[in-house]
């Protein structure tokens, strides 16, 4: 079914939009706590896994009980907004200590990215979101008024500083980064991705 937009007006209007769904759920003490338990077993064991400059990151496991509600709250949205069946896939902790960031990438071969903040502040990093065509789109959006890109969303990036207890549901395909840990303490999240039944009617 073909949209009904007035075209006989001068105006700006959005066609594919990026669709970012947000929650919250408070973190506790206990999710902190399990964090720093996953990295001194990882560097135990002898296993740490960078994903950044100065970026720790577990590699992907099951859900942990301290986490299970935020998991809930994350199939709530999906409820919400999806037609089909989803599964949770496991997921990972990062841990970005002061002076760190964390490298640009996708989550290829899911529908769905989901991101969970147990410890940051203003000062931590945001989450720089980016234009997925950025490339193609770099001479279009270098065109436009500055304040056209503002006021309509087509910029090649965007950043969401994020709070304790957010929880974010992007597109797997949408390309993220996290900006450098300015802070003194370090930024604490929880990340996975969400594999839809999309094919099946």
């Amino acid at each position: 079914m073909a949209n009904s937009i007035d075209l006989t007006k001068s105006q700006i209007f959005p066609v594919f939009p990026t669709m970012i769904v947000s929650g919250g759920e408070t973190p506790t003490q206990d999710m902190i706590d399990w964090a720093y338990a996953e990295k001194n077993a990882a560097t135990h064991n002898g296993n740490p896994f960078e994903t950044g400059r100065g970026t720790f990151q577990t590699e992907p496991a099951s859900h942990p009980k301290c986490l299970q509600h935020v998991i809930q709250k994350a199939s709530d949205i999906l409820n919400d907004i999806c037609r089909c069946s989803f599964t949770h896939l496991p997921g990972w902790v990062t841990i970005n200590p002061p002076n760190s960031s964390q490298s640009k990438h996708t989550h290829p071969g899911v529908e769905f990215a989901c991101i969970y903040y147990i410890q940051c502040d203003e000062n931590t990093g945001a989450i720089q979101l980016d234009h997925p065509d950025r490339h193609n789109a770099h001479s279009y959006i270098a065109s436009l008024k500055p304040e056209v890109v503002q006021t309509s969303g087509c910029g090649s990036y965007f950043d969401i500083q994020p709070a304790p207890g957010n929880l974010l549901v992007l597109p797997a395909y949408l390309p993220h980064q996290v900006l450098t840990n300015n802070s003194t303490m370090d930024r604490i999240s929880y990340a996975w991705s969400v594999e839809t039944n999309w094919a099946v009617r």
